[in-house]
């Protein structure tokens, strides 16, 4: 369901769509009347200050000055809020001068009575007002009514304080000030205007597109290489969003969630008469003024004879520069005569280090004999697939795939190619699965497949094996009282006290469950009635955890196997066993029950 946009996402969406509506040709003079109209603000502010201050001045006139003040910023943010035109930009700027001139002389004729008050500094601000607006010659005509007003002031201020003119030196050197700093500031934007249009007329000859995007994605300005790039107006594209120019998978953000920022990228764009362009952009974000600015090329015609060239060269960038896989050229030394980036990867080392050396120096020595006599083979001319371990110099390995191909020239073994490939992760995912298949993942453990396996073995090979069934006792309240990860921690207790107690010939295993069993081999009834005692002992040992101190005892049947015995019947006797044990603790006859009972 759609939601509505928030209050200031509306009015940036607003801000946007009218700073997009300025003309390019209108945008200085229009930024010009917006910082005057910022100044003013400031202005209107200290007046509407004086105002509360010295409420009931002279005939009240700074309420009027007040009053003409709020008025003006009202009427010409109205018309600057309005589509720009030079005649409407001129109106404006006239009529806010022209107010802002009377505020300054109504304030001026209404704060007179002191020479020093800073109150003056607005015949300054006044001047710099025409100064910005009409350059040189503004700066003369506000510099000669404000350094007008301002001598004015300074003469019915010393009437008024000190009942005599001003010295004629301040007075001069106040209205030379104003003339002299409305003059330079002139002088400045006109330099500036000259270097602005200077630097309008290179992007309108320039070649390449150039735009600004602002952070809402919409174009604010485009130079004239719009027309012939896109086929659309530098007009007509202002006020675009970007979005509605790519293509396809290229619809992205330049100034969203995923800028198009750094080295240049190719993107397809839609052309005014409804074909596909390929530009190369290049986009920088200036915080600062929320735009982005984009400079794009066409490289339509280069991806097409890049395309016409890759499609000869496809085999060799295919095995070669753009292969994932390693792959490196050998002469008939088994140095490497080429590399490419894959194989920097998977060796480790630099271009200049791996060009020129030797293979063989970059496999683990237990696998160089293997791999020279596989290159020997490939450059005899037959094809040769190996596993090697690579050897790294920061001393650690790793196990690579090798396939080597004989490079045949006019019928000899001129060389061999080779293509390489890293299976680390595939080795220990192997492992990790061959663990997972044979261990209980709590335990760490042996499971039950691998003592079927160990079990199966050691009988082929007919040796004397026996095994311990353990089922653990007053398991079950463990776990209701305390929980099952309080449990957990019991079985893996268990578990690692039941590996003190074996043989390095002995395996442990966890069935499921509480239920554990021992593979004794070698074995005897004497060794396994042992084991089965100790093993009985330190399970029944006090077991200190976080929560509270626990102890369990264990249920053990024995059996050694007979020579009509599989794995099965040799399990299910140890496993009776161990049943009687229980059966006979739970009648309670006054008897312990032994800690190991034998299967017949």
């Amino acid at each position: 369901m759609a939601t509505r946009p928030r209050p200031t996402h509306r009015l940036a969406a607003a801000w946007a769509h009218h700073g997009a509506s300025v003309p390019r040709r209108l945008e200085q003079r229009h930024r010009t009347e917006r910082v005057i109209q910022q100044i003013r603000y400031a202005v209107v502010l200290l007046c509407l200050g004086l105002t509360v201050t010295l409420t009931g001045g002279p005939d009240g006139r700074l309420w009027i000055v007040s009053g003409l003040m709020v008025v003006n910023v009202l009427v010409t943010e109205w018309l600057l809020r309005r589509p720009a035109t030079p005649r409407g930009l001129t109106t404006a700027g006239v009529t806010s001068f022209s107010l802002d001139a009377l505020a300054t002389v109504l304030i001026l004729m209404t704060v007179s009575q002191d020479p020093t008050d800073p109150v003056v500094a607005l015949t300054t601000i006044l001047a710099l007002q025409g100064a910005l607006r009409w350059q040189v010659v503004g700066g003369l005509a506000g510099g000669l009514l404000g350094g007008g007003m301002a001598g004015a002031w300074l003469v019915t201020a010393y009437g008024a304080a000190l009942d005599r003119l001003p010295p004629t030196e301040h007075l001069v050197s106040q209205v030379v000030s104003v003339l002299l700093v409305s003059l330079l500031v002139g002088a400045v934007v006109r330099q500036l205007d000259r270097a602005q249009q200077r630097a309008q007329h290179a992007l309108e000859l320039s070649p390449e597109l150039i735009l600004t995007v602002d952070d809402h994605d919409r174009i604010r300005s485009a130079n004239e290489a719009a027309e012939r790039l896109l086929g659309i107006s530098p007009t007509d594209l202002i006020g675009r969003t970007w979005a509605s120019l790519v293509v396809g998978e290229d619809e992205r953000s330049i100034a969203g969630s995923r800028p198009i920022t750094g080295e240049p990228e190719q993107h397809a764009l839609r052309h005014g008469d409804g074909s596909t362009v390929w530009l190369e952009l290049s986009v920088r974000r200036e915080p600062t003024d929320q735009l982005s600015y984009v400079v794009a090329r066409d490289v339509t015609a280069r991806r097409a004879a890049e395309h016409e060239r890759s499609i000869s060269e496809q085999r060799y960038r295919a095995l070669f520069s753009r292969n994932l896989d390693a792959v490196f050229g050998l002469d008939i030394d088994g140095c490497i005569v080429d590399i490419n980036p894959a194989g920097i990867e998977l060796f480790r080392r630099r271009r200049e280090e791996l060009v020129g050396s030797s293979v063989l120096g970059l496999i683990d020595t237990s696998y160089r004999d293997e791999a020279r006599v596989a290159i020997g083979a490939a450059l005899s001319g037959t094809a040769q697939g190996l596993e090697v371990l690579l050897t790294h110099p920061d001393g650690t390995t790793s196990h690579a795939d090798f396939d080597l191909l004989p490079i045949v020239v006019d019928g000899q073994v001129v060389g061999v190619y080779g293509m390489a490939r890293d299976v680390t992760d595939r080795k220990r995912r192997e492992a990790y699965l061959e663990y997972r298949a044979s261990h209980d993942l709590l335990t760490g453990l042996a499971n039950r497949s691998r003592l079927y396996q160990e079990i199966e073995e050691r009988l082929a090979a007919g040796a004397a094996v026996g095994v311990l069934f353990l089922d653990l006792d007053a398991f079950k309240p463990v776990n209701d009282s305390f929980g099952h990860a309080i449990g957990d921690q019991v079985l893996v207790t268990v578990a690692r006290r039941l590996q003190t107690t074996v043989r390095d010939t002995d395996l442990v295993c966890r069935l499921a469950g509480d239920e554990f069993c021992i593979l004794l081999s070698p074995c005897d009834p004497t060794t396994l009635q042992h084991l089965g005692e100790r093993a009985a002992w330190v399970v029944a040992q006090p077991i200190a955890l976080e929560a509270a101190t626990v102890r369990v005892e264990v249920s053990i049947g024995a059996a050694m196997a007979r020579s009509q015995d599989t794995t099965d019947t040799l399990l299910a006797r140890a496993d009776a066993a161990m049943y009687t044990v229980k059966e006979h603790r739970k009648l309670a006859h006054g008897e312990p029950a032994p800690p190991v009972l034998f299967a017949t």
